[in-house]
């Protein structure tokens, strides 16, 4: 959570903003996913 910053990128004029939101949303996803893992494994 800590590592977003909607405010550090203008997305509105950055053509690639939107693919640097699916990514952030995506690596989040990953991240939360390997977290589960862990604590099932646990």
């Amino acid at each position: 959570m800590g590592t977003l910053k909607p405010n550090s990128t203008p997305w509105e004029h950055n053509p690639d903003g939107q693919m640097v939101i699916i990514y952030r949303i995506n690596m989040k996803k990953l991240h939360d996913n390997i977290q589960d893992r862990q604590l099932y494994e646990n």
